[in-house]
């Protein structure tokens, strides 16, 4: 996905898409690694670094994330509850400094769990 970041014309406290020149470019690359019931397990690497860079695009494309209350809205997600923002760094990759990994916290792996089993 690419699209330029940059402060919402209708919410200040929201990014979004803007023209080119008024926000600042972003790039997201993503894949889906899971489809499961009525959402699915995406991958994301950017290649740039923007606020809000993972939730602005996913919306653009109609894939907000689970229990996103700020940007998920426009969509009406029916499945097991979350209790906040999925959205999680399985690693950490910055040029000169060590490589940060961390496994999917338990409250993420029972919701995918729950939801494996819905669709089936």
């Amino acid at each position: 996905v690419t699209g330029s970041i940059g402060r919402s014309n209708t919410n200040r406290k929201k990014m979004a898409i803007v023209s080119e020149g008024r926000g600042k470019h972003a790039i997201t690359h993503w894949r889906m690694t899971e489809r499961l019931r009525e959402s699915a397990l995406m991958e994301c690497r950017l290649e740039t670094g923007r606020t809000h860079q993972i939730r602005v695009h996913g919306l653009s494309i109609g894939h907000p994330l689970i229990g996103d209350d700020k940007y998920g809205h426009e969509t009406e997600y029916k499945g097991p509850a979350a209790r906040r923002l999925c959205l999680h760094a399985l690693r950490l990759e910055i040029p000169g400094y060590p490589t940060i990994e961390a496994p999917l916290p338990e409250d993420m792996q029972n919701l995918v769990a729950q939801l494996r089993a819905q669709s089936k």
